[in-house]
């Protein structure tokens, strides 16, 4: 079998998902840095990610709904 190679994260890309740690942070939500082996494997994780946010926020009573933001959940996307 082949050697795997691995593409380093482009310092823009890089920018998005520190800002889409700080925004985990700021909303108190535990997390697990999860290294991607590929843009499809990407794409699973962030879908598995969004769907959770979502989960979390349906659990949220309407006191707690700052907890998740459009604005956490839109700087999550990218």
């Amino acid at each position: 079998m082949g050697k795997a190679t691995l593409t380093k994260c482009p310092p823009v890309t890089m920018r998005a998902n520190l800002k889409s740690v700080q925004a985990l942070q700021s909303a108190g939500l535990d997390f697990v840095a999860i290294p991607v082996r590929s843009a499809e494997h990407k794409r699973d994780l962030l879908k598995q990610s969004l769907d959770m946010l979502v989960e979390l926020q349906d659990f949220c009573s309407e006191d707690d709904y700052e907890v998740l933001t459009g604005d956490d959940i839109e700087a999550l996307k990218n």
